[in-house]
């Protein structure tokens, strides 16, 4: 993967930081998680998150996979003046950490929410963000950062344990920011106020793991016409590793260059990591 160094920061004067909360304070919601019963990647508990509307008109909330979860649950919305209004699921990317929800504009009184604007093209190396979103169950609590590396393997949150959910078969983008528990599903925008990312994880030493937006514009153009986004899937996991790592493994630079890899305008290399037997890749893909 090329990393490509962005323009100039704050280029244009026509945003502000300062203004950025009262553009986006009435698009990002707290939302409140009830897991009633243990179901498979989750257990039973209690917690907060956060979402943010893409869509105003039909009431289109987007947030994480594990925010939403696989089973059973209950989901309720407090938007930033305190209303509060139970929300639907509607989709959770089967592979992805995303998901939408649905809540019934005309059940609100007195805001109207804009939909923040997906632009996964926006996202570069150096980009200035801002994380905005219900950290530590505050709501509306903005953490600065800036976007460093875009090519990070998806993280792995739970190492000790074969149950839990992790994503796969994406880039994250990383940040240094101290957003924390409460946080998952908050939109990383830029100067503008446009999505580049959604925060998904992170750990103790203030790294901040973003999905890319790209899948989650492919499902969302799908979802808000009510359909069901088409997906495929060789039933394999996909590692990034460096040239260096790919070097030990047995793959010279002169065999990746008669395949079209040039080591030196590239960060790495995929390989084929596990392969789910009797899939479609089962004996082609090792």
């Amino acid at each position: 993967m090329t990393i490509s160094s962005g323009e100039s920061k704050d280029k244009t004067n026509e945003y502000s930081w300062s203004t950025l909360q009262d553009r986006l304070r009435a698009s990002v919601v707290s939302i409140c998680i009830s897991f009633p019963i243990p179901f498979d990647t989750e257990i039973n508990s209690m917690s907060y998150a956060t979402g943010f509307v893409v869509d105003a008109d039909q009431g289109i909330i987007l947030s994480n996979r594990h925010v939403m979860g696989p089973g059973p649950s209950s989901h309720k919305a407090t938007f930033f003046d305190n209303q509060e209004l139970f929300l639907q699921p509607t989709y959770y990317d089967p592979e992805h950490d995303f998901s939408f929800f649905r809540y019934d504009p005309a059940e609100l009184k007195g805001i109207e929410p804009k939909a923040i604007r997906l632009a996964p093209e926006k996202a570069h190396s150096g980009l200035e963000i801002r994380v905005v979103g219900n950290n530590g169950n505050e709501k509306m609590s903005v953490h600065q950062g800036e976007l460093s590396q875009l090519d990070r393997n998806a993280p792995v949150y739970n190492r000790n344990s074969n149950g839990s959910y992790n994503d796969i078969n994406t880039f994250y983008y990383q940040a240094s920011t101290t957003s924390e528990g409460g946080s998952s599903g908050s939109p990383v925008v830029d100067i503008a106020g446009d999505a580049v990312a959604i925060k998904a994880g992170g750990n103790r030493a203030a790294s901040n793991y973003m999905m890319p937006l790209q899948p989650v514009k492919y499902a969302f153009d799908y979802i808000r016409r009510g359909e069901i986004p088409p997906r495929g899937t060789l039933q394999v996991v996909f590692r990034h590793i460096t040239h260096v790592q790919a070097e030990k493994l047995g793959l010279e630079a002169a065999a990746a260059a008669s395949e079209g890899v040039c080591v030196y305008e590239s960060t790495g290399v995929l390989i084929v990591h596990k392969v789910v037997p009797n899939g479609p890749a089962d004996g082609v893909l090792q």
